[in-house]
């Protein structure tokens, strides 16, 4: 995937889709280490006890100035993704045959994936389209009228944005792990697997067994 797209995969119907030449408008990648705090008499500092952390990632995009034509692409995208926030079904017209989740996989550039060609496990929590925001003169809301379609008048717009709000899903016991064959803590994930804006480094990252030498467990 190139730099500068954004590749969302629908895991259970395989189907992707791709955004291309946006603007950044938001971006967030927030950790949010979560604690039991409880307060005891006598003692002035709450006890607190680690329950776990979570990985939360927002993300805005913009088109401006869109051609009619160009509004029509972005837009037909924008719809598929939006069926990405649906299950699948085991049977046809049955409601409570869910068979599988809405989970995604996406992949932008060196801030989100798993590795170079997997893309991050994630929960899509929603999205929001919003045609032509603004609120002056210069970037106010813009529609252009046009023919009829099936369901009657064809709205292009000339300013799209879009926010997508993704809870991310570990694979791995993210976490520092003790290595009792080199005495020293290791981050649970291999090198260059993609965390936070950057790869993993090789000097803090869990060695592949594959990797260990007899000459290292000695």
């Amino acid at each position: 995937m190139a730099d500068g797209e954004i590749e969302i995969e629908h895991i259970a119907t395989g189907r992707k889709v791709k955004l291309l030449e946006f603007g950044l408008s938001e971006y967030a990648d927030t950790l949010d280490a979560s604690w039991n705090s409880v307060d005891v008499y006598g003692r002035m500092d709450p006890i607190m006890t680690y329950q776990g952390t979570k990985r939360e990632i927002s993300v805005g995009l913009k088109w401006d100035g869109l051609s009619a034509g160009e509004s029509e692409i972005y837009q037909e995208q924008i719809t598929k993704l939006m069926t990405f926030q649906y299950p699948t079904y085991a049977e046809e017209n049955n409601a409570l045959a869910i068979q599988s989740p809405p989970l995604v996989r996406v992949t932008f550039a060196n801030f989100i994936g798993k590795d170079a060609t997997t893309g991050l496990l994630c929960a899509m929590k929603g999205l929001a389209f919003t045609p032509g925001v603004g609120f002056t003169p210069q970037d106010s809301p813009y529609v252009r009228w046009g023919g009829q379609n099936s369901q009657g008048t064809s709205i292009a717009a000339t300013n799209i944005s879009l926010k997508l709000n993704l809870t991310v899903l570990h694979e791995e016991s993210l976490g520092w792990h003790f290595r009792s064959d080199f005495k020293r803590y290791d981050f649970g994930l291999p090198a260059g697997d993609i965390f936070g804006p950057d790869t993993v480094n090789s000097d803090w990252s869990v060695v592949p067994e594959t990797l260990i030498s007899k000459s290292d467990t000695n």
